[in-house]
C-alpha cells in the first residue's frame, strides 16, 4: 500500500514538473525583425543592443531574430510587411514611402539639427505629443534620426555656385535638396555609388560619414563640405495584433526598453559619427568649411523645402505649423 501511494506521489510530482517545465518553455516569445542593413551596420548594432535589452527586461521571455539585407522585406515595403504579418517588428527610413508619413516627415527636413541623439529625442516628444494617425496600423516601439548628413564630393565645394552644373547620387528625401541647390540629382542604390563615382557618372553625395566610411567612399572622393545639408528619419514598429495579444507586464517591459532606446541608438549613431570623421581625415580627406555668407546661401536655397512641407500639411488638413513651431522649441530643450 505504501509502494502504491509513494508510486502515486512519485507519478503526481513527475506530472506537476513536466507541466510547470511546459509552461515556461510556452513563455518563450520569438519575434522577426526585418532591417535592410547587413549585421556589422553601426545602426544594426544600435538596435540589436536594444533587442538584448528586451531580453533583459523581460527576464529572457522575449527573443528577436533579425533577418539582415532585405531578406524579409526590402526597405520600402518593411512597413506594409508589418502590418501584414510577414515580419512581426522591422525597421525602415520614413522618407522611403513618399505620402506615408506626412507629418513625421518633419524628421527629414533640414531645419538646423545638431546630432541624432537631440534629433530622437525631438521625435519621440512630437510623436507622443501628437499621436499622428498615420502610424496607427502598427505599434510604434521608437524612432532614430540619422541626423547630419553633409556634402561629399570629388571637387571641392564651397560656395552654393559650385554645384551648379553637377550631379550628385540622391534618393527619396535627397531629391529636392538637391535640386534646391542648383545639382541634378541621379538615383542609384547604395551598392552602385562608390563604382558610379569612380566612372563620374556622378560627382558626389550627401551622406553621413559612418555610411560614407564604411563604403570606402573617400577613396572616390576627396572633399566634405561642413554644413548639415539633410537629416533622415527612422522608425521601428511592431505588428498590432501580435502586440495586442502580450501580456502587460511583457508589453511594459519591451516600452521601457524602448524608450530608453531613444536615448541609447541617438547616442551609438553620433558615436559612430566621430570615429568614422576621424578615419576620413586620416585618409586625406579634406573638409571645408563655410564662411557665415556662404552657410546662409545654403541655408537660403534649402528653406523652400520647409515652406513646400507646410503647404502639403495644409493641404492635407494637418496641423504641419504647430507641428513645425512645437520640434523648433523641442530642439532648443536637447540641444546640449
Amino acid at each position: 500500500m505504501r509502494k502504491t501511494a509513494s508510486f502515486l506521489c512519485a507519478a503526481i510530482s513527475a506530472l506537476l514538473f513536466s507541466s510547470s517545465s511546459w509552461a515556461a518553455s510556452s513563455d518563450a516569445i520569438k519575434f522577426t525583425f526585418s532591417i535592410w542593413q547587413q549585421p556589422d551596420h553601426y545602426m544594426v548594432k544600435a538596435i540589436r543592443a536594444w533587442a538584448t535589452d528586451v531580453g533583459k527586461r523581460t527576464n529572457g521571455k522575449v527573443t528577436i531574430e533579425f533577418y539582415y539585407g532585405d531578406t524579409l522585406t526590402k526597405g520600402p515595403q518593411a512597413y506594409d510587411g508589418v502590418v501584414k504579418g510577414i515580419s512581426d517588428m522591422a525597421a525602415a527610413a520614413t522618407g522611403w514611402n513618399p505620402g506615408r508619413f506626412p507629418l513625421t516627415r518633419i524628421t527629414d527636413i533640414p531645419l538646423g539639427w545638431t546630432s541624432s541623439r537631440q534629433a530622437g529625442h525631438v521625435t519621440w516628444d512630437y510623436f507622443t505629443r501628437f499621436k499622428p494617425k498615420e502610424w496607427d496600423q502598427t505599434h510604434v516601439l521608437f524612432f532614430f534620426t540619422d541626423a547630419v548628413g553633409e556634402l561629399h564630393t570629388k571637387k571641392p565645394v564651397a560656395k552654393l555656385s559650385d554645384l551648379k552644373g553637377m550631379t550628385i547620387r540622391g534618393t527619396g528625401s535627397d531629391v529636392p535638396l538637391i535640386k534646391a541647390m542648383g545639382a541634378t540629382p541621379v538615383g542609384m542604390p547604395w551598392s552602385e555609388v562608390y563604382l558610379s563615382l569612380q566612372r563620374g557618372i556622378v560627382q558626389g553625395l550627401i551622406s553621413n560619414y559612418a555610411s560614407f566610411e564604411s563604403a570606402k567612399l573617400a577613396e572616390v572622393t576627396g572633399y566634405t563640405t561642413k554644413h548639415n545639408i539633410r537629416s533622415a528619419g527612422f522608425w521601428v514598429v511592431m505588428n498590432k495584433n501580435k502586440w495586442n495579444a502580450l501580456s502587460p507586464d511583457i508589453k511594459k517591459a519591451i516600452d521601457e526598453a524602448s524608450a530608453a532606446a531613444v536615448d541609447s541608438v541617438g547616442k551609438a549613431l553620433d558615436d559612430a559619427q566621430v570615429v568614422a570623421l576621424e578615419a576620413m581625415l586620416a585618409k586625406g580627406d579634406k573638409i571645408i568649411t563655410l564662411t557665415k555668407d556662404d552657410a546662409a546661401q545654403f541655408d537660403q536655397a534649402l528653406s523652400p523645402i520647409t515652406n513646400d512641407w507646410l503647404k502639403e500639411m495644409d493641404a492635407k488638413h494637418l496641423p504641419g505649423k504647430e507641428v513645425l513651431e512645437f520640434v523648433k522649441m523641442t530642439m532648443e530643450k536637447y540641444r546640449s
